[in-house]
């Protein structure tokens, strides 16, 4: 996902770029799905962006014509890195998940790692993710239901 836009980011990065180029500046937008609310914006730097409402709104994606207070980079990297987080939430909302097995599930899905620090450090702020907590549940539900060896837990814990 995050890897979709390197190559529109690109573009921002030529070796004489004047100031005025430099400026973000939003062409156009349209809504391309009502019933998802996504929003197709148009840049001046050449890249085309697919948002969704809350993205488009949080970083006020409406004012054409309006420099940008932020580079195309920052813009990228804080809709993926937010992107980033909710799929981490929608991975561990039923069962618990070590930082192993949400940093490999979010790679799988393309996100580069400064997306991934993001949004892992994010998820063990908000009590998401917590491998000693994970680790506890782990052996007292395998020392309860069944007859295990330390060796054994040892080895599903990596």
């Amino acid at each position: 996902m995050y890897n979709e836009l390197k190559e529109a980011e690109k573009v921002e990065k030529k070796d004489c770029v004047s100031e005025a180029e430099k400026t973000l500046i939003i062409l156009s937008y349209t809504v391309s799905d009502e019933k998802k609310e996504t929003y197709k914006v148009e840049l001046s730097n050449g890249a085309v962006l697919d948002l969704t409402a809350e993205e488009f709104f949080e970083n006020s994606m409406y004012d054409t014509d309006r420099p940008l207070s932020f580079s195309f980079e920052d813009l990228i990297y804080k809709i993926y890195s937010k992107r980033a987080f909710y799929e981490g939430v929608r991975f561990v909302l039923f069962s618990k998940k070590t930082v192993s097995q949400v940093r490999k599930h979010l790679s799988e899905l393309g996100y580069d790692e400064d997306c991934i620090c993001f949004a892992v450090d994010y998820l063990k702020e908000e009590g998401y993710l917590d491998d000693f907590a994970y680790a506890k549940k782990f052996i007292k539900k395998a020392t309860d239901s069944r007859v295990v060896s330390c060796r054994m837990i040892i080895c599903e814990l990596k």
